[in-house]
């Protein structure tokens, strides 16, 4: 059986990360995606901020207020099983993009950095040329980006997708095909087809996150 655990994509600001996570927008029968869940809860986290924290699990009054602590009903809901519309006999596989950093700041010296954790993901790191990138989100970015794949290779043993964005814009169908061959999904043409309605209420979907 083909490694069915959820793909998460790590990246850095500008790095093209959300070009990368269109492709399996498209494939809504086969991908649950799901886009910077990370994001809110370091928000919330850092400006304590009960309204947003509520929307992603109200804590119990006695419980303080840390990023391991309301990331853990998230990352349980990424892991649990997924079908499409319902049915038990269609499941989908979770495709998560977020940025490195933040779970690389936020995870240090609690479970989060665990190989129990870790290893129920299969690992993608994207990274950007930086003459193509704003350089000071680059210098600060990708040297978290690259501490944090080291963090995950040391910890998980295992071999982690690296994709140049660049080459990625440059050769779509080639890229696309030798990446979905590294983590176990078979390539469909309409991975590059783009449909605009369907992707603005996944978008407005996702707003939704991080209205006050």
């Amino acid at each position: 059986m083909t490694d069915q655990r959820p793909i998460i994509l790590w990246a850095h600001p500008r790095s093209r990360s959300t070009v990368f996570e269109r492709p399996f927008l498209q494939l809504n029968q086969e991908f649950y995606v799901v886009h910077e869940p990370l994001v809110p809860i370091r928000v919330a986290h850092y400006t304590k901020n009960e309204k947003i924290l509520n929307k992603i699990q109200p804590p119990k009054p006695t419980d303080p207020i840390t990023f391991p602590h309301h990331f853990t009903p998230t990352l349980n809901e990424i892991i649990k099983p997924h079908y499409y519309n319902g049915d038990q006999t269609k499941p989908l596989r979770v495709f998560v993009k977020d940025f490195a950093r933040v779970y690389f700041n936020e995870s240090k010296g609690n479970p989060l950095q665990s190989k129990e954790v870790l290893s129920k993901f299969k690992h993608t790191f994207l990274f950007r040329n930086p003459e193509q990138s704003v350089k000071s989100y680059y210098k600060a970015a990708n040297a978290k980006l690259r501490d944090f794949y080291d963090l995950i290779k040391n910890v998980t043993g295992e071999e982690i997708a690296l994709v140049d964005s660049d080459d990625l814009v440059q050769e779509p169908e080639k890229i696309l095909r030798k990446y979905c061959e590294m983590v176990g999904v078979e390539f469909k043409i309409e991975m590059l087809e783009w449909k605009a309605e369907e992707e603005l209420r996944f978008w407005d979907e996702c707003d939704k996150t991080y209205r006050i």
